[in-house]
């Protein structure tokens, strides 16, 4: 039968012999009196290390449990550093932290050290692609010309024929027989678009990050990508926005783009605040716009953008199920006869407003409107509908954005090529990037990203700084 390792200890006796071994010598007979198992003395200290052949020999340990020689100093020397670490002891600690990688450390260490890192800022939602068309450029240093050509698809002039339904005459009521055809012309017009390149470089020192024991500045590239897409939402913003109010060349009453009396007859609001009823007219403007031969454009969805101050206005616009509908889509109008938040017509619909647009929030209103950045809203024409309102330009190919890390140049003595090999370059076969460069130890990173845009099609779009005046 198999025994227990105690049951081993305590059935033999242990006598020290020269040069530090131990004979073994068993007083139970289940040993076989046998002084084969000798050990080693540990520095005097009393305790010994029986030899594991012999532990297999006799059954104490089974021939795969078996270790290699050595393997139980190491184990407890291991023992000892993190034994040491966990009473406090910074001795015991920096040796195990120099036997650790700078990835592994955090890792065993995080249980051990009293520290922690805060979270980053939760990132804001971006919205520019909803209601901004997304273009690719082929280069950087030419300006881009965006061509638009128009007019042409107007209502026929005639009939052929003279009253064949009434209609006499030339012109738009209709062609005398034998009389020349109206000539028609296209018109040619076109907008500008350049692309510039935005970036940011950060360094650290190496030995920075050797003493970068929680990862705080691991995160670089990641960092790098929201700043980015920050960059992406606030060039769009600007080409809307300005920080006095909706741009003034785009929105303008001649542009029959903002909300007011003189571009939509019989609205009560100029400039309104975000409610349902300022929406309705936003709408109606939206939809009374015309193209270069005065026809009418079809816009079937469009995307209201409102900045965070509006962002439970415009939810209980867009997420209400539905309305209870007065005049002119939801003036309440007072009647003596009933109470004072009761109309005398009511009528409960569903809501409209879901069906046909969406929301965008944009964060980037505020910081870049300071004027009416917290009350101005904006309605476009969603860019699958055919004409956006604005497009946003990248390098075709180089869509997103591009992080570097820069090559160092130093080869530690005794590692790599000096001369042509395998590696990015010559000698930089076993280059650690992580070291920093050969004069300053330093690690840098970089950013690129190269971003155009441009206003387009006014019609597109409708504008309110909320005010009310």
């Amino acid at each position: 039968m198999r025994q227990t390792f105690g049951q081993f200890i305590d059935g033999m006796r242990l006598s020290e012999k020269d040069g530090g071994h131990l004979g073994v010598t068993f007083d139970s007979p289940g040993f076989g009196g046998s002084p084969e198992l000798v050990g080693e003395a540990h520095g005097g200290s009393g305790a010994y290390q029986v030899r594991q052949e012999a532990l297999v020999e006799r059954g104490f340990m089974g021939a795969g449990e078996y270790r290699p020689e050595g393997y139980q100093r190491h184990f407890d020397e291991a023992r000892w550093l993190i034994e040491g670490t966990m009473k406090g002891s910074w001795r015991h600690a920096g040796i195990l932290k120099e036997a650790l990688t700078s990835s592994d450390f955090p890792l065993y260490f995080g249980d051990v050290l009293d520290r922690t890192m805060l979270a980053n800022y939760a990132e804001t939602s971006y919205s520019w692609d909803m209601y901004c068309k997304r273009a690719t450029l082929n280069d950087t240093t030419r300006i881009a010309r965006i061509m638009r050509v128009d007019r042409g698809a107007a209502v026929l002039d005639g009939p052929i024929i003279p009253n064949s339904y009434g209609a006499t005459g030339t012109g738009p009521k209709g062609l005398e027989q034998l009389s020349e055809y109206p000539l028609r012309r296209r018109v040619i017009s076109g907008y500008t678009d350049q692309l510039y390149k935005f970036g940011c470089r950060m360094d650290y020192s190496a030995e920075s990050l050797f003493a970068d024991d929680l990862d705080a500045l691991k995160d670089t590239p990641a960092l790098f990508g929201r700043a980015s897409r920050r960059t992406e939402e606030k060039r769009a913003t600007q080409l809307y926005a300005t920080s006095g109010g909706p741009n003034g060349t785009f929105f303008s009453t001649a542009n029959k783009n903002l909300i007011n009396p003189t571009v939509a007859p019989g609205c009560p609001y100029t400039n309104p605040p975000l409610s349902i009823d300022a929406v309705k007219w936003a709408l109606t403007v939206l939809a009374m716009q015309r193209d270069l031969d005065g026809e009418p454009i079809s816009i079937e969805s469009a995307v209201l953008v409102y900045p965070p101050a509006l962002k439970v206005d415009a939810e209980n616009i867009l997420g209400a199920r539905e309305l209870w509908v007065n005049m002119e889509g939801g003036n309440v109008i007072q009647n003596a006869a009933l109470n004072a938040m009761t109309s005398g017509v009511r009528m409960v619909v569903a809501n409209w407003a879901a069906k046909f647009a969406q929301g965008a929030l944009n964060y980037y209103l505020p910081v870049v409107d300071t004027t009416y950045g917290n009350t101005a809203w904006y309605i476009f024409a969603t860019p699958r509908n055919g004409r956006p309102a604005l497009q946003l330009s990248f390098l075709r190919g180089r869509e997103a954005p591009q992080i570097y890390m820069k090559l160092p140049n130093q080869v530690a003595i005794g590692e790599g090529r000096m001369g042509p090999g395998a590696g990015v370059m010559p000698g930089t076969t076993n280059t650690n990037p992580m070291e920093g460069d050969f004069e300053t130890d330093s690690i840098d990173y970089k950013v690129r990203h190269y971003i155009g845009g441009t206003l387009l099609d006014s019609v597109c779009a409708v504008a309110s700084n909320g005010s009310g005046v």
